[in-house]
């Protein structure tokens, strides 16, 4: 070949392919697993907010007292438990007590165990 010719050869071509075959084989299932993750995470993120609102309903929209609610919202499964009361023993106290309260979310009504169980405290009259 002279010094005037342009171009590459076959076999840099060939080369290059390989090379470039080589990095997609290792690039494509990071970015597959990279997709799969934010799916998880963007479903436990949605399910967290779920069970922050149910929580934040109880007194208001949902009454304060012993039980479990549940329904499902947006395709997940939530459940809401209130625990017995726990009288306050102070004298200042009257008949407040102090309520356990459990907001879980999952997937659906298959999936064994919820994606989200949020645990709190809540103040209230006792019965």
């Amino acid at each position: 070949m002279s010094d005037n010719d342009a171009g590459f050869t076959l076999t840099e071509v060939l080369v290059s392919f390989v090379i470039i075959a080589g990095a997609l084989t290792v690039l494509l299932p990071i970015v597959g697993d990279n997709l799969r993750l934010g799916s998880a995470a963007q479903q436990t993120k949605a399910a967290t907010e779920l069970a922050q609102s149910k929580l934040a309903q109880i007194g208001t929209v949902m009454p304060l007292r012993q039980g479990r609610q549940e329904g499902v919202e947006n395709g997940f499964r939530w459940q809401v438990q209130i625990g017995s009361p726990a009288r306050i023993n102070s004298p200042d106290a009257g008949r407040l007590a102090l309520f356990d309260v459990v907001s879980a979310v999952g997937r659906d009504e298959t999936s064994a165990a919820p994606l989200v169980t949020l645990r709190t405290q809540r103040l209230g009259m006792a019965p």
